[in-house]
């Protein structure tokens, strides 16, 4: 296996496989995305004195390490914006980031236990309270978008993940006006960490938060993408995928328009329809 091989800010690596079809088989080399860990540590101030901590450990696909840590470090309340965040290092499979002095870490933001694969960014809840939503604020905006316009979003990202289209095994998240222009897209193995990554790029741009757009999720919205999606401030959340009943309740608490199932001219609006016109 060879690594390196990079499309756009994610790694993919090639590989050499024996392919068979229709009765006959070859030798050829394919792509797949590649997978590894990150671990993520802070440094933060308590009761006058510097403490160093290491948060998470997340499997991703290498690349644009920097914007998924910042994205992961404000979905789960570490950091309100970028100036809550002095210094960032990235050194292999490691991402240190040293918080200013305002920053105020209470002990319950730790009682999650941030080991989480690809697959799931949930996994693993110390408590069920640690699930709890009350960073996020209602959304009531005058966004309103087209059929046509939802229509056409997949068409759009598809076009440019160039990850997924040498490897077919990666999620991603768009980013689209309310006329349906793409603004940023980000791909990675874990669709939570595609969201983290969405969010940290926008934070970094100082384009957050995400009120008034539309976001576009590759794959299915559990309590994960839906939490990120109402921390994020998105009115709008489409998705290729199925939602779960608890996403559904999440985004319809506040007031975030979902829909499900995007097909060529066809999907299903889940929650707050008054965004969708014709």
């Amino acid at each position: 296996m060879s690594r390196g091989v990079k499309s756009d800010s994610v790694e993919t690596r090639q590989v050499k496989i024996q392919r068979v079809a229709k009765g006959e088989s070859t030798h050829v080399v394919d792509f797949v995305a590649s997978e590894e860990p990150l671990g993520i540590s802070i440094n933060y101030w308590e009761k006058g004195r510097s403490v160093q901590r290491d948060l998470s450990i997340t499997m991703r696909t290498p690349g644009d390490d920097e914007n998924l840590a910042i994205g992961f470090l404000y979905s789960e309340g570490f950091i309100d914006s970028i100036h809550s965040i002095e210094k960032i290092e990235a050194k292999d499979n490691r991402i240190h980031l040293d918080l200013s002095k305002e920053v105020d870490l209470s002990e319950k933001k730790f009682k999650r236990n941030f080991f989480s694969t690809s697959s799931c960014g949930v996994c693993g809840k110390a408590e069920l309270e640690a699930l709890n939503l009350s960073d996020c604020r209602p959304i009531n905006d005058e966004l309103i978008v087209t059929a046509d316009v939802i229509d056409c979003l997949d068409e759009k990202m598809f076009e440019r993940q160039n990850a997924f289209s040498e490897t077919g095994g990666i999620h991603a998240c768009g980013l689209f006006s309310a006329t349906g222009d793409l603004i940023s897209l980000k791909e990675d193995i874990g669709r939570h960490n595609a969201l983290d990554k969405l969010i940290g790029g926008q934070i970094s741009s100082g384009a957050f938060p995400f009120t008034g757009k539309i976001l576009l999720l590759s794959g299915r919205v559990g309590y994960e993408m839906a939490q990120k999606s109402a921390k994020a401030g998105v009115s709008l959340v489409v998705a290729i995928g199925a939602p779960s009943s608890l996403a559904v309740e999440i985004l319809d608490t506040f007031g975030i328009t979902l829909v499900g199932f995007l097909r060529p001219n066809q999907f299903n609006i889940y929650t707050h329809p008054k965004r969708i016109a014709g």
